[in-house]
Parts: C-alpha cells; sequence; structure tokens
C-alpha cells in the first residue's frame, strides 16, 4: 500500500513475520467530546489516501482490551467500508461473518478522508495491538 501518511507515530512498533505491532502510550486517544467540543488527537497512527469510489480496509486485530461486546478467544477482524458516499464499520471474529457495528456519513470529505490503523490507550497504562491480514480492496460488498 503505497502513499502512507503517518500522521503520529507510535511509541514503539515492529514488524515480524507479517505482523505490525504498534504501541501506545498512557493517555493516548483520538476523541471530540460532543459536549464540550474538546477535542484529544494524541493517539498514534498511520494513515493514507484510499482509492477513489467504494473501498474496503480490514485488518485482523490483537488487542489488550476494548471496549464492546464479548469476542470469543484474542483476535478480532475489524473492517471499514466506503459505499455510495457513506462508511460501515464491521467486526468479525473468523474473517468471514461480518457483524454491523456502525453505519454513517461524514459529509463531503473530499481530499480528507484517510484510512489506516490507531492504537490508543485513553484510559490505561499503554496498549499494544497486533495487526495482520491488512488488505485494501477496491469496490464494495454488502455483506
Amino acid at each position: 500500500m503505497s502513499g502512507w501518511i503517518t500522521t503520529l507515530p507510535p511509541g514503539s512498533w515492529s514488524l515480524t513475520d507479517d505482523v505490525l505491532t504498534v504501541t501506545a502510550g498512557a493517555g493516548t486517544d483520538i476523541f471530540v467530546n460532543p459536549l464540550t467540543g474538546e477535542r484529544k488527537e494524541n493517539a498514534p497512527r498511520g494513515l493514507f489516501e484510499p482509492p477513489a469510489g467504494d473501498w474496503q480496509f480490514s485488518a485482523r486485530l490483537r488487542p489488550d482490551d476494548a471496549v464492546g461486546w464479548s469476542v470469543d478467544g484474542d483476535r478480532l477482524w475489524l473492517r471499514i467500508s466506503h459505499v455510495d458516499g457513506a462508511f460501515t464499520f464491521h467486526a468479525s471474529e473468523d474473517g468471514r461473518t461480518w457483524h454491523l457495528a456502525r453505519q454513517f456519513a461524514l459529509g463531503p470529505a473530499g481530499d480528507a478522508t484517510r484510512v489506516g490503523i490507531e492504537v490508543q490507550s485513553p484510559a490505561g497504562e499503554g496498549c499494544a495491538v497486533d495487526f495482520d491480514h491488512v488488505v485494501l480492496l477496491p469496490g464494495s460488498s454488502r455483506g
């Protein structure tokens, strides 16, 4: 995937046997408080410009912790899709059966749309996440 735009470096990172491990320090986050508008944008991330039109970006992750539903095992697939100008987030335990987590639009983003990886630890001592099977596909799937 050429065109990577690293916007904030991690505490540490390594690439071993096609597994990218990214570490975020304590108190890192990307969050806009909906009540006050206060922004926190200090989480490490690596972003790139996706192709024009519809696309899907997915990866398998091994996080330390997350807020959400219970997951069997220690790995989870995450996918963001851009379809007909809107975005969807899906999660999967096996990389085949996907469950909708969120659907939304951002308005006319134009050239500002970026996609990639991010690691945060807003309330913890830090967090290391393993990423593998990182894939960007043009086009869309409605499943």
